[in-house]
C-alpha cells in the first residue's frame, strides 16, 4: 500500500483502471434501469 502512495505510475495506472470500471459499470447500470422500466411498463426515453 505504501509503494501505491509513493508510486506515482502506479497510482497512475490504478486510477486509469478505476475510472474505466467506473464507465462500464455507468453503461450496465443504465442497461439495468431501462430492462427494470421496461419490465413494469414504464415507456422508454427513445
Amino acid at each position: 500500500m505504501i509503494r501505491i502512495l509513493t508510486d506515482d505510475v502506479e497510482a497512475k495506472r490504478l486510477g486509469s483502471n478505476a475510472s474505466r470500471a467506473v464507465e462500464e459499470n455507468r453503461g450496465a447500470t443504465a442497461r439495468t434501469v431501462e430492462a427494470v422500466a421496461e419490465l413494469i411498463g414504464i415507456p422508454g426515453q427513445s
